[in-house]
């Protein structure tokens, strides 16, 4: 009896906590997404200079993130909506991941990981506070 007690408090709690979990997730997902088109559009690009036609453009160095040519990549950048508690953020350039990841041929220009890395913090705070809160109302 004292399991099932248990566990109906924790199912309580778990429904208490799933909307604040959420939105956690929502707005990560969110921050994830514009931290990455962030970094491909701003920041020093110190890699080659090609001229052209129109004018010149100058390219991202390896570890720097991409820099914006045509601006496919970031346009192709969204969220999507797995469940309530699940966001993918995907860029669906053909390039992207070779971009993010690197190849035998270019060194990686990460993007979206350090966008990964910068969301984390709010993303924990949030999901600790929406424990403190549920916590505190039972």
């Amino acid at each position: 009896m004292l399991e099932i007690q248990i566990a109906g408090s924790l199912l309580g709690a778990l429904a208490q906590i799933e909307p604040a979990v959420a939105l956690a997730v929502a707005k990560t997902a969110l921050d994830v997404e514009a931290g990455a088109k962030i970094n491909i559009q701003t920041g020093d690009k110190t890699g080659i200079v090609y001229k052209r036609k129109d004018g010149e453009h100058q390219a991202s160095a390896p570890g720097e993130a991409p820099a914006t040519d045509t601006g496919t990549l970031v346009n192709s950048g969204e969220v999507v909506p797995v469940s309530a508690l699940e966001q993918d953020v995907t860029f669906s350039a053909d390039y992207a991941a070779d971009l993010e990841l690197g190849t035998v041929r270019i060194a990686p220009r990460p993007f979206l990981g350090p966008a990964v890395e910068a969301a984390t913090p709010d993303f924990e705070a949030a999901l600790a506070q929406a424990v403190t809160r549920t916590a505190n109302k039972t």
